[in-house]
């Protein structure tokens, strides 16, 4: 091929693969994966659980990407823990409440990792711009001599673009492609 059938090509692929991800549905055992073992790694109230997949759900919908469930939380969040019972133990309380608790396990632990990944690329863009604001306010610091001055920084935009082209970089590139 030669150079602009190759670009072509590559533009095509890059497509295709941005397209596959953004139609892709985000499952409710992906949603309550992430929760489970990113947020609430030490034991949630299910009412709690219930809460925060709510708000889950609906950032996932405020940018722009499908859910594959429907119904009322409370149903939807039980049937995902039936789903994942081999991933937590469930503890009935005296409170009425009940506290779902993540298992200890290496199997556990790799299966809400897997299902949870679904979710990577709806926010690894925020993250990474979130790391950078970080990174460029770490870099200031010295500088201004209290922490509370940070909130009057300002960056350029040129600055701010650099320094996420440098941490993208660090990135797998299975991850960079799911995002052009």
């Amino acid at each position: 091929l030669n150079m602009k059938q190759q670009i072509l090509v590559d533009n095509l692929s890059l497509h295709s693969l941005t397209t596959a991800v953004s139609c892709s549905a985000i499952m409710a055992v992906g949603i309550t994966s992430a929760l489970l073992l990113h947020k609430h790694r030490e034991g949630v109230f299910l009412s709690q659980l219930m809460q925060d997949f709510a708000w889950l759900t609906e950032e996932i919908l405020l940018r722009n990407h499908d859910v594959g469930f429907s119904g009322q939380v409370r149903h939807v969040v039980l049937h995902t823990l039936l789903l994942l019972r081999h991933c937590i133990s469930l503890h009935r309380l005296s409170l009425g409440d009940v506290l779902v608790a993540l298992r200890r396990t290496e199997a556990a632990v790799t299966e809400l990792s897997r299902h949870s990944a679904a979710l990577l690329p709806i926010f690894i863009q925020e993250a990474v711009g979130a790391c950078a604001i970080n990174a460029l306010l770490m870099e200031l610091l010295p500088y201004l001599g209290s922490p509370e001055q940070l909130r009057d920084a300002i960056f350029a935009q040129e600055e701010l673009h650099n320094k996420t082209a440098v941490l993208v970089q660090l990135l797998p590139r299975d991850i960079i492609l799911r995002q052009v």
